[in-house]
């Protein structure tokens, strides 16, 4: 009794095994002979905030992007194209229409998007030593001439944003973000003859990002 009911339970395996292996390829071919896509409506922040200007495609697998225009090269200015992906440069506030064409399994796809790009009051105010900085003109970016030898930042969010990322760095050439580099509201950061930055990434209600620098000039700059 035993040997046959291992017997039916080993066939029974090799059943299921053997129909779920039948459904790998057509997911598989159902993913790749699926239409590329694309958001129909992009909203972006005006700021000097790279990543945020970034815009992948969707079901694209094999298929790759051939062409991509901007009806308004002042809002969405096309800088790069990549297999899956684009990115544009901004000078003004507005809405572009984009018009992408994709090559996917020897067919041509025609994709339409709109960008649109606004101004962000992230914050109620940003505080260098405690003077607001914050400005929309500045897109995000403040620059500090002096040769203090420390600098407090502190700030308070707008509402309906939220903090991300604030940290700090000494390399006067770039910033990257790093868990012993944090920032605390309230915090001051020490002043080097190279220079260094202050860096808060924020978000809005939507999950659309923005970013504030503030970039603390040395010596050799001022």
């Amino acid at each position: 009794m035993k040997k046959k009911l291992m017997k039916k339970g080993l066939l029974l395996w090799v059943a299921c095994f053997i129909l779920s292996m039948c459904f790998i390829p057509f997911e598989a071919k159902a993913a790749t002979d699926s239409a590329p896509k694309v958001e129909k409506r992009i909203v972006r922040y005006r700021s000097t905030y790279v990543n945020d200007k970034q815009v992948y495609l969707e079901n694209l697998e094999n298929g790759k992007i051939t062409s991509v225009k901007s009806s308004n090269r002042n809002v969405a200015r096309i800088e790069s194209v990549g297999r899956d992906y684009f990115t544009f440069e901004n000078t003004k506030l507005g809405s572009s229409k984009v018009t992408i064409k994709v090559k996917k399994n020897k067919k041509i796809y025609t994709l339409k998007t709109t960008i649109v790009i606004k101004e962000a009051r992230p914050v109620q105010y940003l505080k260098v030593d405690g003077k607001n900085v914050f400005s929309v003109n500045n897109k995000g970016s403040v620059w500090i001439y002096d040769k203090k030898s420390k600098h407090k930042v502190s700030w308070k969010l707008a509402k309906g944003w939220k903090l991300v990322f604030a940290g700090y760095s000494y390399d006067a050439t770039g910033y990257a973000e790093s868990r012993d580099r944090k920032m605390k509201n309230g915090g001051s950061i020490r002043h080097r003859s190279t220079g260094e930055w202050v860096s808060l990434r924020v978000k809005d209600k939507e999950g659309g990002e923005y970013k504030l620098d503030i970039h603390f000039a040395g010596k050799s700059y001022s």
